[in-house]
């Protein structure tokens, strides 16, 4: 259990919203940037997965200097993205990721996420669908990315029938037409 006073005001059901605040209006102050740096970045992946702590998080990777979010990222990345998808609150955090971070952060968590589990089930999955869905709203920025969305969209598009069964998979498979309808075009322009 961590000890440090900001770790229990993160987990508080109203310290999170002063701590996001501080995030959001205060993160040039080098106060903020220190105890993001020093008490968020190293717990990121446990802190997300936390009933109220998630918010920071994901505030840190919506508002966040490009440092703090990379450095968060590689947090998640090494603590399982799949296994945060799959939480109640970490598949907040994942989908943050998709919404804020820049191309090769969504390009690596998109192959980690792709190779850890099997989209299928992530997409059958009550909390992970979301993530999943994320991923494929996100732009497609570089041929790295394409290429992981188009993988993606693949195996997806293999279980279609499967997928449209299924409350959650439904929701997958709007997303999946959604991106196929608005970036495909654009995956032969990025990839040349």
């Amino acid at each position: 259990e961590l000890s440090s006073p900001v770790s229990a005001v993160v987990r508080h059901k109203y310290g999170c919203r002063i701590m996001c605040r501080l995030i959001e209006h205060a993160i040039t102050l080098p106060a903020v940037a220190r105890m993001i740096d020093s008490e968020i970045v190293p717990r990121a992946f446990e802190l997300g997965r936390h009933e109220f702590a998630h918010y920071v998080v994901a505030c840190v990777l919506e508002h966040g200097m490009f440092e703090h979010k990379r450095s968060v990222v590689q947090s998640l990345l090494s603590g399982g993205l799949a296994c945060l998808a799959q939480n109640r609150h970490g598949r907040f955090v994942v989908e943050a990721l998709f919404a804020h971070c820049g191309p090769e952060d969504r390009s690596a968590a998109l192959e980690l996420l792709r190779r850890a589990a099997d989209p299928v089930d992530l997409a059958l999955h009550s909390h992970a669908h979301g993530a999943i869905g994320a991923a494929l709203r996100s732009s497609v920025d570089g041929p790295d990315m394409a290429a992981e969305l188009a993988a993606l969209a693949s195996k997806l598009a293999d279980a279609a029938p499967m997928l449209a069964e299924s409350r959650f998979g439904h929701r997958v498979l709007q997303a999946a037409e959604q991106m196929c309808a608005t970036q495909v075009p654009r995956f032969a322009a990025v990839a040349a």
